[in-house]
């Protein structure tokens, strides 16, 4: 039984192979010359590398709301942040932390402990320094 082989030029775009193997349903495309030349084969796994080596500029950041629930969480659990009134601002992953520290210490592990959750760009610090008064 002889079937028409699918082939591909060398400078077809990936999304377009991707069409030929599944209105096809094969799972590599000969990747041929002007002249019919053999000049290699891309297959399914191939397509699955190319997608996994931009999984960068794939991957989705968590909502801004995520972000914020997260981040005071992660300081209410620490026995180090005694701020008064801290609370936080996220829009488009950047954090707006608001509120009072007693140290420049705290102040700064606060920022630190921001810009360590997952999807936050950047984190604008609005803290006021207080000491803890004593009663």
């Amino acid at each position: 039984m002889t079937r028409k082989v699918v082939t591909a030029a060398p400078d077809t775009p990936l999304h377009e192979i991707a069409m030929l193997l599944e209105k096809h349903g094969i799972n590599r495309v000969p990747i041929v010359d002007e002249a019919g030349h053999l000049l290699g084969i891309v297959s399914r796994a191939n397509l699955l590398q190319a997608v996994a080596s931009a999984r960068p500029k794939l991957e989705m950041s968590p909502a801004d709301s995520v972000i914020r629930k997260r981040l005071l969480g992660e300081l209410h659990g620490q026995p180090w942040a005694h701020t008064f009134n801290l609370t936080a601002t996220v829009q488009n992953g950047i954090v707006d932390l608001w509120g009072y520290a007693p140290s420049a210490a705290e102040r700064a592990a606060i920022r630190i402990a921001a810009e360590a959750i997952p999807g936050v760009v950047a984190v604008n610090d609005h803290l006021m320094e207080t000491p803890i008064m004593a009663y």
